[in-house]
């Protein structure tokens, strides 16, 4: 039952999606919604790695210390 429970709310949140994006592309432009939906996914994502404290963060800053020219072309 749990399962269904699941199915059920991520079905929801998917789902709710289309709707949300029909109703913003009415009153902005589309880069603008897929530029906040990018925002709010990134700090979304920042404040799941803040919470769960891995200790990856660390891994992540080394990496980007010694490929910093790689980065710096992504920017």
């Amino acid at each position: 039952m749990q399962k269904y429970i699941y199915l059920l709310g991520i079905g929801l949140i998917w789902g709710s999606q289309f709707i949300f994006n029909e109703l913003a592309l009415k009153s902005v432009s589309s880069i603008s919604v897929a530029a906040s939906r990018a925002l709010i996914g990134a700090i979304t994502l920042a404040v799941i790695l803040w919470i769960t404290n891995q200790n990856g963060l660390q891994v992540v800053n080394s990496q980007v210390s010694h490929s910093f020219r790689l980065w710096k072309r992504f920017l």
